[in-house]
């Protein structure tokens, strides 16, 4: 342990969940701090809706799958769904109205500390969009799981063509057929440990573009 910190290294007995290869030890150090604050924050409050609406660091979850599982869970009993009828929406920057009544209502899981690469989140059209910067952060998120049925459209919008094949439809805001893109979500940058894939809208840019930009979602 000693010649790992003298050369700045994590120790391999340290490496008890997964972190970037490049991570140095006092970048370690802070990052399970963190994570332990964390962990003592949410078992150790009185009020577990005020935690939950402070949000949870996502990337710092010992185990994001399980999270993401648990939460899949919760949503299906509360309502006596399937655990296949459901799928993950992701409501990017909600207001303090819309966090607060996806806690008391348990409607959502709050969650802040992603990142996005190839693209961002548009503060002014309130959207994911294409980008030339390499990586983004990403405001805070309400995690939602809901029924496949009132997450698709039943027809392609208005005047519109249908959907490409490769671009499943989503009903927006105005109930109009969106179609979308599936995009990975990913533990850390390496791009090695995949925890998801998230179903974003492509307003109108073709699926093969944000495939062929790598945009990817990353939990730290």
């Amino acid at each position: 342990m000693a010649a790992s910190l003298h050369a700045d290294a994590v120790p391999v007995h340290w490496q008890k969940y997964v972190v970037p290869a490049s991570m140095s030890a006092p970048e370690w150090l802070n990052d399970f701090r963190g994570r332990v604050e964390q962990v003592q924050q949410l078992s150790g409050s009185a009020d577990q809706s005020r935690a939950m609406r402070n949000g949870i660091w996502f990337g710092g979850l010992l185990a994001p799958e399980a999270f993401l599982i648990a939460t899949q869970q919760a949503t299906a009993q509360q309502h006596g769904w399937s655990l296949e009828e459901l799928e993950m929406k992701l409501e990017f920057a909600p207001s303090d109205e819309e966090m607060q009544h996806a806690v008391n209502e348990s409607t959502g899981f709050i969650v802040h500390g992603l990142a996005i690469e190839s693209a961002e989140f548009d503060q002014v059209d309130r959207r994911v969009k294409l980008a030339s910067q390499l990586s983004t952060a990403l405001p805070t998120v309400n995690l939602q799981w809901i029924r496949r049925d009132s997450a698709k459209a039943s027809g392609p919008p208005e005047g519109g063509e249908p959907a490409a094949s490769d671009q499943p439809a989503e009903a927006d805001a105005s109930g109009q057929a969106q179609p979308t893109v599936e995009l990975p979500l990913y533990l850390n940058r390496a791009r090695k440990n995949l925890v998801c894939s998230v179903r974003m809208p492509t307003f109108g840019v073709p699926a093969h573009a944000w495939y062929q930009r790598g945009v990817a979602l990353f939990a730290r």
